[in-house]
């Protein structure tokens, strides 16, 4: 089955917000996805990541559900607490072609109705594409199989 994998980081909220809070909430709030959190390192190694936190959405799942339920974690979580203009939640959409769609949510995404909109839009084209999904599959076994990332929901 073809799934969506949707990367997420909280941008610049330094120790404003606990990402574990926010991350509890939405897998709290939706259906039908899996999720994974970066693993910590081995000992003596240190880590760097991007993104650490990922959604494999299901080709069933509801988009526009999801990226409601992302501003919501960011009205909640990080809105209220915002001291820095660049605070946010930047999500990472893989595309199967290996190239990314990115939303950044409270800086440079301000409006709900417009993300929401737009990023139904971005999923929904990967969803009907006829690429083989060598992205996705890429991705699974990301999640799956390397020791980097640990299983949540």
């Amino acid at each position: 089955m073809k799934k969506v994998a949707i990367g997420v980081a909280l941008a610049n909220t330094a120790q404003e917000v606990d990402p574990e809070q926010v991350y509890s909430f939405i897998e709290a709030q939706s259906q039908d996805v899996e999720t994974y959190e970066l693993a910590p390192p081995p000992p003596g190694r240190i880590r760097a990541a991007a993104l650490d936190y990922m959604l494999l959405l299901n080709i069933a799942s509801s988009a526009a559900s999801i990226a409601s339920i992302l501003w919501m974690a960011y009205d909640k979580f990080i809105a209220p607490k915002k001291k820095n203009v660049s605070s946010g939640i930047v999500v990472v959409i893989r595309k199967d072609d290996g190239t990314n769609d990115q939303f950044w949510i409270g800086h440079t995404d301000k409006s709900r109705e417009v993300f929401v909109q737009t990023f139904t839009k971005k999923v929904e084209t990967i969803r009907l594409s006829k690429a083989t999904g060598e992205s996705t599959e890429r991705v699974n076994e990301e999640l799956s199989i390397n020791s980097m990332w640990t299983r949540r929901k």
